[in-house]
């Protein structure tokens, strides 16, 4: 199940090329209390300031989504493997934080636009070993179902 709280995490947080600050142009309108089908990812890695390897993906079928509820819950559906967990959204900063039922820690998510039809959502993973500062940026495209 971590494998797939994984690849959820990273469908949510699937990349956005990587360019040192937020563009100015995100929209940021709708409600995100509703059920999102996930139509496209990029996962973009980095090693130091070094851009690595980029990855798109738009194979997702009907049974990828993710609905956010009105009481704070949140379900995630990849390939029909549901997982929950809880979420709170600020609608000034415009993050969400997310905490996966079971787990202790959290993942806050930048929305970068959210309309009565779009929301896209980015995440940044960073790690340092042997320091080195590794990091994945995210993307993640959904339409309102």
């Amino acid at each position: 199940m971590k494998n797939s709280k994984f690849l959820v995490l990273l469908f949510i947080a699937v990349g956005v090329v990587f360019t040192g600050c937020k563009k100015d142009n995100t929209e940021v309108s709708g409600n995100i209390v509703a059920k999102w089908g996930i139509k496209k990812t990029v996962a973009t890695t980095y090693t130091g300031s070094e851009k690595g390897l980029s990855v798109t993906d738009t194979n997702f079928k009907d049974n990828d989504w993710i609905e956010f509820k009105a009481d704070g819950t949140v379900t995630f559906s990849d390939n029909g493997d549901t997982d929950q967990g809880t979420y709170t959204y600020n609608s000034d900063t415009k993050k969400i934080t997310l905490k996966y039922t079971g787990d202790s820690s959290s993942s806050v998510i930048d929305v970068k636009t959210l309309t009565d039809t779009d929301l896209v959502i980015t995440e940044e993973d960073v790690y340092t070993e042997g320091g080195v500062t590794y990091k994945t940026v995210s993307e993640t495209s959904c339409k309102k179902r």
